[in-house]
Parts: structure tokens; sequence; C-alpha cells
């Protein structure tokens, strides 16, 4: 017998081990370890809790039921069951001589049931089990009337699995209709199944899952794309949604099943593959499949009670040019193949895997059961309600039962998914199942998951209907804005104001000195000018002559400008006198803008007539090319005048608005600052290149202002210096927007508490391809943002999330955005192959129209809110985790001792690939690696850390990462340090005593090493027994190399390793329980993983 001491939930002490235990102790199955520490890790989460919820319409026997369950559980030792791990080298399932159930009886209409029984369910999974304690079930009996009666049976699933709930109820249930005259089977008590696990050979499991796994790659985070966070004061954790396929869709299934000799097993597995892919946007899918664990070829396994079950990880490939059956027949051999080796543990296969240690093969489950649990259980049961309530720990568990109709059930975490979502996932896994029957020859990649609703949803819903181009371009437009209020202020910069009436005039003198030049349709203008009123006219003037502009920066390096003016190859150069003589030599005339010509050879120049069509290029702006050289992006007027229409309509720009005008003329966003007030009357002040971060001038250089868009960094400036000022100089701000890269949520935050309360706060993404924005977002007023929103598409665009080969991906999927509408541009200049390759046939939209693949990823919010992820081309893959770097940015932000930050893989240090995390402000790597492992997994935290001043911004304010230097050697990663102290030689021969291997060194990492939460729990014990230093799982992984470790340990000898002292057992569960509520969430996710 083992002596067990635990704790009271309360605190007090508990009662010792009772010396009526029943049989010898015997171990756990590996899927009851895993069960175990989730139990441990999460006691209030209701996590493998489940309920079995009896309606009976009948009046109850009370003290029939209760006996019932006394003969049922004094038949069963898993229903006696406790847990013990203290003390002993490996937790061990102990069954107590005698557990009379209790069976509580409650009336739901008396005091105490105010929120109903679901409410009452709720509290009850959430109760959990002290596993160390008792056994794990317990009984209620609910009355709703003198003939309508509930009964609640709740569980721990380490102790049952579904075959084995069937077993009981139908004995509890024969007991009850027929009292003693009832005639039960005899059953094989469980412990003959774990004996028998235990015998079991592992080579041949561990070559065949090295085989099956060899070269699969660890599970990514499966997206629920909730459109808000869950609010734990009114959703609960988890939820579940149901649903029953048609009758003729069964039927095609089972025609299916019959004619082409497939198992229904096989195509439910095949369809939650292919729902898996479509949703990861993935070709090698894994995903975990339960297996009922009783065709072990022992006598009396069918009928045993206990946790017989195993999850096992299995593995589809999705060939696209493959024939769905022949796809099946595959699928289905390898099924075949692997009954066999159901049984291995799962840790072990994640170790032959080959997947990074802590990692998980996959993160959804699917359960097929060819008939529901209780289809046998007969006699009064056809009057009798049955249902089930579960959490099992997984964004998603699918069960699917064989019954007519097909029956569906999904169970969700709500912290990913929302029941919209959920509803989304189920009614598409329907859709395959039907559309898989439909035609055996059938391409796979043909097989569409979107129900036509959803089709329909993200096709037509989602998008803003595509008008007409505008047919007034916008210079004309301020041109009339002139000649209504020729006196209004129209341009300011610094001491230089320009009222409409003259804007409108120097523009148009120098529109016909241009178009005297040869300016027109089609031909190219450069422009190199400094910030100033000159940059206004001389835009207008181009326009006007029916030109098209190419900004250039005066400030460029001189090889960038002679690069740009060679391939544009513009016909004239407008610049100024004092920058003229510094330009590269070009092909084209040079015209001063601030310079005097002879106007009245001019006059009798004829500019193009206000008819002139919208698909003339109106500029080209150079952006940043993946291959080092800029590349012109081709604009015609109708997608210039279209985005100024809907800026204008949606900030509701009028005379009283006052611009602010921060964004460098070469950056698109110059068009959102200046245009949309010209043309309605407004004015615009532009201010100094870099006004805004310098803080003592950012409250004269606000003041006034009424709308004010910038980049994140500009706006972390504008931020502090406010609040420096006291946000004064935001007071006339009443539109507010902010874009051009990720946006912090914090940063969005600060900024709606700085702002006026009626002030809008919007968010606008869009590249230069799409025409300056084609998505907004606007900011609550509460500030509350999770993730990056970026809105939905604004007039007249139309926004798609693709797959390969531009496959429509569901809500929630991750992909690339492709946009389409009014706002896309033609394409780079002289560049077709380049062009080509962006823009792409649109197949969703009109005949004849294009998509621009933006190279982002995104995925829909379950309300149709596109959410940015990151760059395709910035994700990293490290030691086979693919990582975005902006998820670690985002959590780094939080340090308060962190104000700027950027993460890149580097491929320039030891070991290959690594990530490096660039900071700014006062913390270092000691503060940072604690802080990021609480919050994201190891694989995610930085190998390096990098103090710099100041992050490299480019022109466009924007973090050029091409720019952040490389990490000082000494920051690379340590080679082997052998143990220096006596306290540093006892851990290591602990370390490699438990992980077998031959040396360790103190700075290497325990995970990396290979050890995962049982290894975890030995060393802790070895630990404990060779040192008199305490010692913690926490403590463990949260120094997780000796090196760290050591200092916390007693410097003093040691005995050298031995096996668990007595002195062990003084640590009581819930004492465990605690320590391991220190962990962080996902240090414990690592730590479950192996097991789960």
């Amino acid at each position: 017998m083992i002596e067990q001491t635990g704790a009271r939930a309360d605190g007090a002490a508990a009662e010792p081990t009772r010396s009526g235990e029943g049989p010898q102790p015997y171990p756990l199955t590996p899927l009851q370890h895993g069960m175990l520490f989730q139990s441990l890790r999460a006691p209030g989460s209701g996590v493998d809790v489940e309920q079995v919820v009896c309606t009976l319409r009948e009046a109850v026997d009370e003290d029939g039921m209760r006996r019932a369950w006394t003969t049922a559980v004094s038949r069963h030792d898993v229903l006696r069951t406790r847990f013990a791990w203290t003390g002993m080298p490996e937790p061990m399932q102990v069954v107590q001589a005698e557990a009379a159930p209790d069976l509580a009886v409650h009336d739901l209409a008396g005091p105490g049931f105010g929120g109903g029984l679901e409410r009452w369910l709720e509290e009850d999974r959430a109760r959990g089990f002290d596993l160390a304690r008792d056994p794990a079930m317990r009984l209620a009996l609910f009355r709703r009337a003198t003939d309508e009666w509930v009964l609640v049976w709740t569980f721990h699933h380490v102790i049952l699995d579904g075959a084995s709930v069937a077993h009981v109820l139908r004995e509890v249930f024969a007991l009850y209709d027929q009292d003693a005259d009832a005639e039960l089977p005899a059953r094989r008590p469980f412990r003959d199944h774990v004996a028998w696990l235990r015998e079991r050979g592992s080579a041949e499991d561990e070559a065949f899952w090295t085989e099956w796994l060899r070269g699969v790659s660890a599970a990514e985070p499966l997206r629920g794309a909730r459109a808000l966070a869950r609010d734990p004061a009114a959703e609960p954790p988890s939820g579940v949604r149901e649903m029953r396929l048609s009758l003729p869709a069964t039927a095609a299934l089972r025609a299916f099943e019959q004619e082409q000799g497939v198992w229904l097993s096989t195509v439910v597995q095949a369809a939650w593959a292919l729902l898996m892919g479509r949703c990861t946007n993935r070709r090698d899918v894994v995903f975990g499949a339960v297996r009922g664990g009783r065709a072990t070829g022992m006598d009396g396994a069918e009928g045993m009670v206990g946790m017989l079950i195993n999850t096992v990880p299995v593995r589809v490939l999705l060939r696209d040019d493959a024939r769905v059956i022949d796809w099946l027949d595959e699928l289905g051999d390898r099924l075949s193949a692997l009954a066999e080796h159901e049984h291995a543990a799962l840790s072990d296969v994640a170790r032959w895997s080959g997947i990074a240690p802590g990692a998980v093969l996959f993160d959804t489950i699917l359960d097929y059961q060819p008939r529901p649990f209780d289809a046998e259980l007969g006699g009064a049961w056809t009057a009798r309600e049955l249902r089930v309530l579960r959490r099992t720990g997984f964004p998603l568990a699918m069960a699917v039962t064989g019954e007519t109709p097909l029956r569906l059930r999904l169970d969700y975490d709500a912290e990913h998914f929302d029941a919209v979502s959920a509803e989304r996932m189920l009614e598409r896994f329907a859709t395959l199942l039907e559309r898989i029957a439909e035609d055996p020859d059938q391409r796979l990649g043909d097989v569409d998951p979107l129900p036509p609703a959803e089709r329909r949803m993200l096709l037509h819903a989602w998008n803003q209907p595509e008008t007409r181009l505008p047919a007034t371009r916008t210079h004309l437009l301020v041109a009339e804005q002139a000649a209504r209020t020729p006196d209004a202020l129209a341009v300011a910069c610094g001491g230089e104001r320009m009222s409409y009436g003259e804007l409108d005039a120097r523009a148009e003198r120098l529109a016909r000195r241009l178009a005297a030049l040869g300016v027109g349709p089609e031909v190219r203008v450069g422009l190199c000018l400094e910030r100033g009123v000159e940059m206004v006219v001389s835009v207008l003037a181009v326009w006007k002559a029916g030109g098209a502009y190419v900004p250039m920066d005066p400030d460029a390096p001189a090889e960038r400008l002679a690069w740009m003016l060679r391939d544009c190859a513009p016909a004239v150069l407008v610049t100024q006198t004092r920058l003229a003589a510094a330009l590269p030599p070009h092909g084209g005339t040079t015209v001063l803008a601030d310079g005097a010509w002879d106007e009245e050879q001019d006059a009798d120049v004829s500019l193009p007539p206000a008819s002139a069509g919208p698909d003339e290029l109106a500029y080209v702006i150079y952006t940043s090319g993946s291959t080092g050289t800029p590349k012109g992006v081709a604009v015609h007027h109708g997608a210039i005048s279209s985005h100024v229409r809907s800026a204008t309509d949606a900030l509701m720009t009028g005379p009283a608005d006052v611009g602010i005008v921060q964004a460098a003329y070469t950056f698109d966003m110059w068009m959102l600052e200046v245009f949309p007030p010209l043309v309605s009357g407004g004015s615009v002040r532009l201010l100094a290149s870099g006004e805004l971060l310098e803080r003592e001038r950012v409250p004269a250089a606000l003041a006034g202002g009424t709308l004010l868009t910038a980049v994140p960094a500009m706006f972390r400036q504008v931020v502090e210096a406010a609040a420096d000022a006291g946000y004064g100089a935001l007071s006339a701000l009443r539109h507010v927007i902010i874009g051009g890269e990720r946006v912090p949520p914090e940063l969005l935050a600060d900024l709606r508490r700085a702002l006026p309360a009626g002030a809008v706060l919007r968010v606008l993404y869009g590249p230069t391809e799409t025409t300056v924005v084609c998505t907004g977002w606007t900011v609550p007023a509460d500030g509350r943002v999770e993730g990056h929103p970026i809105g939905t598409p604004l007039p007249g665009l139309r926004a798609y999330v693709c797959g390969a080969g531009g496959t429509l991906l569901p809500a929630g999927t991750a992909g690339e955005l492709w946009v389409g509408g009014l706002g896309v541009t033609r394409g780079y200049l002289d560049r077709p192959a380049l062009t080509a390759a962006a823009f792409v046939p649109d197949p969703f939209g009109p005949p004849g129209g294009r998509l621009y693949r933006t190279g982002d990823r995104v995925h829909h919010r379950s309300d149709g809110t596109l959410e940015y992820l990151g760059r395709v081309d910035e994700q990293v893959k490290i030691r086979g985790f693919r990582i975005e770097p902006g998820e670690v940015e985002a959590v780094l932000r939080r340090h308060p001792g962190v104000t700027a930050c950027a993460v890149v893989g580097r491929d320039d240090g030891p070991g290959g690939t690594r990530l490096v995390a660039y900071v700014t402000g006062d913390a270092g790597a000691g503060e940072l690696r604690p802080f990021l492992r609480r919050t994201l997994p190891g694989w995610m935290v930085p190998s390096v850390f990098v103090a710099v001043d100041r992050l490299p911004l480019g022109a466009n304010g924007k973090v050029d990462r091409r720019a952040l230097p490389a990490p000082p050697p000494a920051a690379a990663q340590a080679e082997h340090v052998a143990p220096r102290t006596e306290v540093e030689r006892v851990l290591a021969g602990i370390w490699a005593e438990v992980l077998g291997l031959e040396r360790v060194g103190v700075r290497d990492d325990f995970l990396e090493l290979g050890g995962h939460s049982l290894l975890a729990t030995r060393v802790v014990a070895r630990i404990r027994a060779a040192l008199e230093g305490r010692v913690t799982v926490a403590s463990l992984f949260e120094h997780p190399t000796i090196e760290q470790l050591a200092p916390l340990l007693a410097e003093r000898a040691a005995a050298p390793p031995a096996d668990p002292a007595p002195g062990l057992a003084d640590r009581t569960p819930q004492q465990l329980l605690s320590q391991m509520d220190q962990l962080s969430d996902e240090e414990l996710d690592r730590l479950l993983a192996s097991h789960s």
C-alpha cells in the first residue's frame, strides 16, 4: 500500500490514505499521464471533465437510483480510483476498497438555483476533481417536477472512455429498472489492459512512426478569427455546435462506401484532413485521431471499463492533381497500416517524429464512432434523453457518429473560436463530406470546402460594389474650388501662404510651360523639389498639362536619383534653382519652378480638355524592390480620383478643415493628406521634414489642425509630446488616420485616450499598387484593440484572402491578400514580367479585371474584418517552427522597458537561422527573455537580443530591416561549458542520467535536450533527493539551464544521484498543483505537449 497525504482545496490538512485500499496500485497509460498533467495545470478549466446529462421523464426512485450506482461502482475499479504520484518514480492508480457514490438531490425550483441547471453544470465542470484524494466521479439528481428529473453524472475523462460510459450506463439502468434481478456481464479489469500496454515492445512502433512522420513540421496554430476577444463574464471557455447531415447526403455517403469500397471512417478522416488543409493553407496535414484501443486481441477487451482509447497523429498529404478515389484508397491503406501501432505513447511518437522538444504534432482531433455510445442502452431509454458536455483542451475536436442521418459534433475552445466561426467550420466539414461523395473521379484540388452561403459572403457581402470611375479628375476639382473661393487659404508651409486663386494661377502658368515643352498624356515629368508650396503647385501643373509626375527626393543618394532618372526617362524635370546643379544628368529639359520664363510665348498653348479619360497615367511612385532596385508603380487618373472621392466622403472634409501634411511626397500617403481638404475648400499645412519627431515642436505643428495622418513611429512621438503639453495640441483634431505599417494595439489605445472624445481614429491599410489605401477600420471609443485589424474594403474596392493558385480561402484562414477594384493600378513601369506576376486576372469580379497580390498575410475575422498577420516573405522558419516576427514584436512592446523593437531571422551566426531581437529602451536580455517566455513558446523567444539607440527608419517612416546591424560576436550562442562547481556537477549528472546523455553542459537548455513533463518531474525528484535545496517544476522551466538553476540551490556537498528519498512524500498534491500554477501558459503548454 502506498501512503499518501493530500491537501484540501480550502487549505486544511487532508486525511491520510485509508487503510482499506483495494487492489495493488498500477501505472497509468500514456494518455492518462497527459490528462493528469492537464488537470494539474488548470484545475479550474473544466478540461477533460465530462458530464452525462440524462433527462428522465418519469417518477424517479431516489433510493433505487442510489442502489444501482452503488452496485456499479463496486463492480468497476476505475470508478473507485484516485491517483498518487509523490514519493514514487511515476504516477500510479490507487483503487479504494469501498467508495459509496454520493448522490446529491436538488430541487430546481428551490433556493440556490436562480442561475438554472446550465449555470450549475458549468460551475460543476469548473470544480474539477482532486485526483489525488477522491475517485474522479460524482452524481447529482435534479427534480423539475414529480415526473421529470435530470441525472447528472460528472467524471474525469482520465478514468473512462466513451465505450466505457455506455457500459456503465447500461448496467446502472438495468439495475435501476430491474433491481436485483438484472443479469450483468463479467468484465475484465482495466489494469489488464495497462499491463498489456507495458509489455508491448516499441521497436516496431518506432520504425513505423519514424517513417510515417518523416519530415513533418510542428503544428501551426489554428486561427479561429474571433471578431472580439472572449468576455469571461458573458461566454464560457468552450462551446459546442452540432448538426445532422441531410438524409440524402447520408445516403450518398453510404452508397459511395459500398460502390467505391472505401470505409466511411476513411471518408470522414479524409474530409477532416482536407478541411484542416484548407483552413491552414497547408498541403501536409496532421491531426489527432481517437483510436478505440480495444482491438488488442485480448479476451474481454471490448467489454472493459476504463480509459482504453489513445490519440495518435494521422498524416495526410493533399495533392491537388490526385483523383479523389485514388487519394482515398491510398489513405485507407495507410490507416490500415496504422492500426497495428495505435497503442504507441504520443510522447514517444512525437520524439520519433523529430520535431523540436516541446512542440506539438497536432492541435485538432477527430473521433469517428460507427454508432453512438448510447445506441444499445435499450429498455426504457426510448423515453429518456441523454447529452454529453465536455471540454477537450484542443481548439477544435470533431466527433462523428455513423447513425442515420450522420451526426456531427464540434467542440471548440472559445478563446480561439466564437460561435459564428465554429458554426462555419462545421458547415464546411458537412460540405466536404457531400462533395467528396459526388464524384470519385474529380481532382482533389477541385473539392471546394466553401458552402454557397459562405462563398457569397466572401465574394460579395464583405466587399464593396464596384462603381464607375469618377468623370472629373482631381486637379479639376481643385480648380473648381479655386473658382468658388479664390481668396481662401489653400496651402501653408513655414512662413509661406498661398490662396486658392494663387495656387490655381501658378499651376496654370507652369502647366502651359510644360505643355509647350511637349508634356501631354502619358508623358512623364520628374519632380525634384524641397518641401514647400511648390510641391502642390507642380503636381497640379503636371496634371493640368495632361502629364504624369514622378516625385524624387532631393536628399536621396545621387546614385538612386540617377537610376530613377534613367528608368523613368522624364521629358521634363521640374526642380529648384538651388538643387539644379547637383542633380545627375538626364535626357529631358529642366524647368525651374522658382525661376522665370517668358509666359507670353506660352499664352497660346492649349491644355487637355476636361473630358480626358480616366485611364491616362497620373503619376509614378518608386517603391523598394525585393531585388534591391526600386520599381515604379504607375497610377492612372481614375484610380487616384476614386481614392480622393472616397476619402473626401469618409473624412467629411469641408472649408473649416486644416489638414496636416507630414509625409514626403514620394510616399503616396501624401495624396491622402493633401487632396481631400483641397477639393472641399479646406487648407493644408506642410510641416518641415521630421517636424513631428521633435517633441518640443509638436504642439505648434499641430495647433489648429483637424486632420492628421501619419505612420506609427510618428504617432508615438505625437502622443508623448501631447502628454507633455497637456493634450491641448490635439484638441482641434476630428479625424486621425494611422497606417503605413503594422500598428501596435497599445499605441492605438494610447492615441485613442489622447484624442478628443468626438475625434474619429482610423487604421488604414494599402500598398501603393492599390492607390494609397484599400481597407479601413475605426478604432472603438474605448480604445480596446485585439491583434492588428485593418478593416474592410473601401468603396469601389474588393479584398480576397487567397491560397496557392488564387484559391479563395475560408474565413479565418491565413493567406495572401489579393485586392481588386477601382484602385488597382496599371502595374510597374516598363516591368512587364514583374507586373504579370503581381497583377493577375480576377477570377471573382467582372470580366477583364485584375487583382493585385499584396504579399501580405491576412485572415478574415468572423465579422468580416481583415487582420494583418505579417509579410509572406517575413515569415521565419527555425527548427521546423514557422514564426511571424510581428507576433514576437507585439509581446516585446508590452514590456515597460521597451520603447521600440524589431525582430528578424538572421543566417549570419552559428547554428543556422537565429531569431534576433533589436530593442531600444532600458530592458536587457536578462529581463526580456523570461518576460517573453511567460507568453511565447520557447522557439519564439529570440536567441539574441541586441540593444540599439534607435531603429533605422526608411524615408517612409517604416523600420528599415535591411539596415539592422549584425549581432556582435558576444551575443553568439556559447559552446559547451563543463560544470564548474559541485552543485553544477551534481545537476549535470542528474540531467545526463534522466535524459540518457553522455554529457550535459551548464548552458544546455533542458527542453532542447529532449526534456518533457514526465522527465521534468523525475529530474525535480532526483534534485531534491540529492541536494537539500528546494526546487520545483516551475523553477526548472523558468531556469532551463544548469547555469541558471544552480544558484537557486545551496552550495553544499551532495550525495550522488539516487532514487527519490521518502522525504519527498511531504509534498502534497495540492502543493504540486500550486507549484505548477506558477508556470506561464505557454511554458505549461510545452510541459504538456508530449502527453496531451
